[in-house]
């Protein structure tokens, strides 16, 4: 099992950063400044597909399961991002998040009220990571990380493997990326890669609420890990690398504290339901008795 779930994660992972790589002119040996992949988003698209496609063979693009959306919503992230870096790249890209974040189906969130409101936080999501990436394509990318590896830890411990993998193969690829800009000081994973895995992240916390939200985990700690990397947008982080790196510092110490809340609180929850079990086997079993 832990071979399958390994290699759930490392295949999609090898080819989302094959086509993150695939731009030749963030690798130019001539650029003076750093030039974005204009790939980004496809590769977070891939990536989420790919994964799913391991973990549910070609069932997923029946899309006969609810959450099987996220693959909608990936691809058509990956699309819009395709344009991030045209004349009206943002206004498409923005239509792009909120028709993906729109087609989502996820328990607690069914009606279209709640689901436009969702698109505008992923939209402000979007505006607020599309210039910190323009900054910082090495801790952008590695804030984006710790959160969807914390996001996994709980969604692993709420039950759900599946979820936690497509999470974990984030976090890697995102991981990825910032090693590549920290390698090359001429390459950028580019704000589509940002934008698009900061909303897939959103619907896997949404995801990870509406399936497991009697896991005990408050959608308090779901919101944290999300919010987690925009901390960076603080002007203190702005001002030098040095407080750059503190505040990632801080980020990773607020998504672990987030990450413990919420292992706590679904250990709390299956305590509370054995002894539940354990109540109701005694009365049963006294009353046998009588």
């Amino acid at each position: 099992m832990i071979e399958s779930a390994i290699e759930s994660v490392l295949l999609p992972l090898a080819c989302a950063v094959a086509i993150l790589l695939m731009p030749r002119l963030p690798w130019s040996t001539e650029s003076t400044q750093r030039e974005e992949s204009w790939s980004g988003s496809l590769a977070v698209a891939l990536l989420v597909i790919l994964t799913l496609f391991m973990l549910e063979g070609t069932g997923f693009t029946s899309l006969a399961q609810r959450w099987y959306w996220i693959s909608v919503t990936a691809f058509i992230i990956g699309v819009g991002g395709l344009f991030e870096s045209g004349r009206h790249g943002t206004t498409i890209n923005s239509a792009a998040i909120v028709l993906g974040v729109l087609v989502l189906r996820i328990p607690a969130f069914d009606s279209l009220t709640e689901r436009v409101a969702l698109a505008l936080i992923a939209l402000l999501g979007a505006s607020i990571i599309r210039p910190l990436m323009l900054r910082d394509p090495v801790r952008t990318p590695s804030a984006i990380a710790v959160s969807c590896a914390s996001l996994s830890v709980v969604m692993l411990a709420a039950g759900s493997l599946k979820f936690a993998l497509v999470a974990a193969a984030l976090a890697a690829l995102c991981t990825a990326a910032a090693l590549l800009a920290c390698v090359s000081r001429t390459f950028s994973a580019g704000r589509s890669l940002a934008i698009g895995a900061v909303t897939v992240s959103l619907t896997l916390a949404l995801c990870g609420y509406g399936y497991h939200s009697e896991s005990g985990v408050a959608p308090s700690n779901f919101a944290a890990l999300w919010i987690a990397p925009f901390l960076l947008a603080i002007p203190l982080a702005g001002r030098s690398a040095r407080w750059a790196t503190v505040t990632l510092t801080l980020i990773t110490l607020l998504c672990a504290g987030a990450a413990a809340r919420a292992l706590y609180a679904i250990e709390q929850a299956e305590a509370l339901d054995q002894d539940s079990s354990s109540y109701t086997s005694n009365t049963e079993g006294q009353s046998n008795e009588s």
